[in-house]
């Protein structure tokens, strides 16, 4: 998860008194990372929030604690709000996966020039599960997912398309973890585990 600071492209007119994500990032200190605590707490910035969204367990705790502080806006409706929101000017900063910026800068042609400063303790990388109901018809639905995914995740055609969505800097940080976190448990026979 990274914080995604605003900018804008050299040359340009900025509207509403909003300072470049550069120039942001400089009041910072230009941090390769972060406190989110710190970010949340510094009065300086704008940062919006998806309504009623997991930011994982270790940031929606924070998020929480943070809610009704009048520099934080969680009113936004969805992801592609957010960036829009980012883009337009509204808010400094948003937390998002750098796979979701990939996303809609490549897929919805959404790009706002963006700072990326990653979050300190926070795992760089997301482990998501399938569910389905709690019946025979929901065991076999997962149990063939289970199947397919013990058949894809191994090979590089599955390693290269979820890595496709991430920066090559973040590729390479994130290949460290490919083997570890997805293929190894599966070979074992046992779900993926955290760091």
């Amino acid at each position: 998860m990274t914080a995604k600071i605003r900018g804008r492209h050299e040359g340009s007119r900025e509207g509403g008194g909003r300072r470049p994500g550069k120039e942001k990032a400089r009041e910072l200190g230009n941090p390769a990372s972060i406190s989110l605590e710190r970010l949340l707490d510094d009065t300086r910035f704008t940062g919006a929030f998806v309504e009623g969204r997991s930011y994982g367990k270790e940031i929606d705790p924070l998020l929480q604690k943070h809610k009704g502080v009048p520099h934080l806006l969680f009113r936004v409706i969805d992801n592609q709000n957010l960036f829009e929101v980012l883009g337009i000017g509204r808010t400094d900063y948003i937390l998002e996966f750098p796979a979701v910026r990939s996303f809609f800068e490549h897929d919805l042609d959404i790009h706002p020039e963006l700072a990326n400063i990653s979050i300190e303790g926070i795992t760089p990388y997301n482990v998501t599960y399938v569910t389905c109901v709690k019946n025979e018809w929901g065991k076999r639905v997962i149990k063939k997912v289970d199947d397919i995914l013990k058949h894809y995740i191994p090979t590089p055609a599955h390693r290269q398309a979820t890595l496709r969505w991430y920066r090559p800097a973040e590729q390479i940080e994130l290949a460290k973890y490919y083997q570890r976190v997805l293929v190894e448990p599966l070979r074992a026979e046992k779900p993926p585990r955290k760091l």
